[in-house]
C-alpha cells in the first residue's frame, strides 16, 4: 500500500513483531507457554502493519498459507497429539545409558496415547 521496496516492507514489519518475539522467547523459556495473548497480538501486527507495507495480493496469500497451517496443526493435535502439552504424555522410563536416554526420549516424545 505505501509502495516501498521488499527489503524496507519486511524490515518494517520485522521490527514491529522484534518486541513481542522476545516476549515469547522469555516466556517459553521461563514458563514453557506460549501465551495467546502473543499470538493474537503478532496476528494484529501482521494484519495492520502487514497490509500497509505489503502489496496486497501478497498480503492476501500469506493468508491462505495461515488457513492451511492452522488446520494442519489442528488435525495433527487431534490424531497424534502433535505441539500438546507434556502433562499428557506418559512419564519417561528409567534411564540408564545415553544412548538408552535418547532412545527412549525419542520414543517418548513421539508416542501415541
Amino acid at each position: 500500500m505505501l509502495g516501498l521496496s521488499p527489503n524496507t516492507a519486511y524490515l518494517i514489519l520485522f521490527l514491529t513483531t522484534l518486541p513481542i518475539s522476545f516476549w515469547v522467547i522469555w516466556s517459553d523459556l521461563k514458563f514453557m507457554k506460549i501465551p495467546n495473548k502473543a499470538v493474537i497480538a503478532m496476528l494484529a501486527i501482521f494484519v495492520v502493519v502487514g497490509l500497509m507495507v505489503i502489496p496486497f495480493e501478497v498480503w492476501l496469500w500469506r493468508w491462505t498459507h495461515f488457513i492451511v497451517i492452522l488446520i494442519v496443526g489442528i488435525v495433527l493435535n487431534a490424531t497424534i497429539h502433535f505441539g500438546a502439552a507434556t502433562r499428557n504424555m506418559p512419564p519417561l522410563p528409567p534411564r540408564s545409558s545415553p544412548s538408552t536416554r535418547v532412545r527412549s526420549g525419542f520414543f517418548w516424545c513421539c508416542s501415541r496415547r
